[in-house]
């Protein structure tokens, strides 16, 4: 099977697992390459594997997208408002997954603001707090 070929199997597998609700998938097509900040849907519509399970009310596997390092800052419009995953946690009272999505999004600013003024140690502690390594960031932001 082709790299492109094998991309879209796990795109379309981790998109269907978190819809099943099966975690152990879930983890299994990630650690297997699945690109975490997958999306399904049109233009307006489009939603994330995280707004996926918090739909679901689904904690466990919102959880592990979190740790994971899923793209936090991910919105959608929702009756003409801009929604992150928080927003839509917080509706619907996922205080578990509020929680830990500020902790992440706490512990990623910590380490731009870290990478900004380059001080490796205050970098380090960020990490160890949980920032995702793999942080996409927008130049603008440092």
């Amino acid at each position: 099977m082709g790299d492109w070929a094998e991309k879209q199997r796990l795109r379309e597998a981790v998109i269907d697992a978190v819809k099943r609700e099966d975690i152990n998938s879930v983890r299994s097509f990630l650690n297997d390459g699945a690109d975490i900040n997958v999306c399904e849907g049109g233009y307006l519509a489009k939603k994330n594997l995280l707004m996926m399970a918090i739909d679901r009310r689904n904690i466990d596997i919102s959880l592990l997208l979190v740790e994971r390092g899923i793209d936090l800052n991910f919105s959608r419009t929702i009756e003409k408002e801009e929604k992150t995953a928080f927003d839509l946690a917080k509706d619907k009272k996922l205080n578990e997954v509020t929680d830990a999505i500020e902790r992440k999004s706490s512990a990623n600013e910590d380490l731009m603001r870290a990478i900004s003024i380059g001080v490796t140690e205050l970098a380090v502690h960020a990490l160890d707090a949980g920032a995702d390594i793999n942080l996409i960031v927008n130049v603008s932001q440092l």
